[in-house]
């Protein structure tokens, strides 16, 4: 704008679109806000998602009642503060409530079926030791690390990774497919990704049939085609 002043006449000028727009701009603070919270469903479950609403409702119970400390007298102000503060005490113990830690399932491999009851996608839960095996077996190992909170990871779930010609690729090629949920910070998760100088998810390595041979780091936007061929060329 400085090197061309006659710019600023092309923008807006204050008015009451002003109040539109800010009032406008809620709405994807509500999208991220309901994001979020899908996420920490992810993380904690129905209770923990459950208790950490709870908690906002009693911190913004305490914000209400501060604010109206000085529209009563001296006895009933005091009520007010004393009930502020317990309903923030509340708030505060459930935000550390044991609930709140999510359950990690101790399940060694996971199929997801269709409506007819038909595998669609048959991966192995990941860990260290599983995949140190399969190397020692001499089996190539298709490594998926992930997140519920990964946009990148689930738009690759839905485009690349949950299709046909994929899933047949891996079956053709016998890869084993492993998947690492780093939701909730994994610190088994969290070594491949240092070893891989990787500072989060998604991290897709595939591992050769050859334990001699360096793993290969793929890309982190996937394509069918890609992939298929990398698959391919194992």
């Amino acid at each position: 704008m400085s090197f061309a002043p006659i710019l600023f006449r092309y923008l807006p000028k204050p008015g009451a679109w002003m109040e539109t727009f800010k009032q406008f701009m809620a709405f994807p603070l509500y999208a991220s806000a309901l994001f979020f919270l899908w996420v920490l469903g992810n993380q904690a479950g129905v209770i923990g998602m459950s208790l950490v609403l709870a908690g906002c409702v009693l911190f913004a119970f305490a914000a209400w009642m501060y604010q109206r400390r000085f529209s009563m007298g001296p006895t009933m102000r005091a009520a007010q503060i004393a009930a502020g503060v317990g309903a923030f005490a509340v708030a505060i113990y459930l935000m550390q409530s044991p609930f709140l830690q999510s359950s990690v399932s101790n399940q060694v491999a996971s199929q997801e079926l269709d409506e007819d009851g038909n595998p669609i996608q048959n991966y192995e839960i990941f860990s260290t030791a599983r995949l140190n095996e399969l190397q020692s077996e001499g089996r190539p190992v298709f490594l998926n690390m992930t997140a519920a909170w990964c946009i990148t990871c689930l738009a690759n779930e839905q485009t690349t990774l949950g299709t046909e010609r994929v899933q047949q690729a891996m079956r053709d090629n016998d890869i084993t497919y492993m998947k690492g949920d780093w939701t909730n910070e994994d610190p088994e998760i969290t070594a491949v990704l240092e070893q891989f100088n990787r500072p989060s998810v998604p991290l897709y390595v595939l591992y050769p049939g050859d334990p001699s041979k360096e793993p290969s780091i793929l890309p982190q936007i996937l394509t069918p085609g890609a992939l298929s061929r990398a698959f391919e060329g194992i």
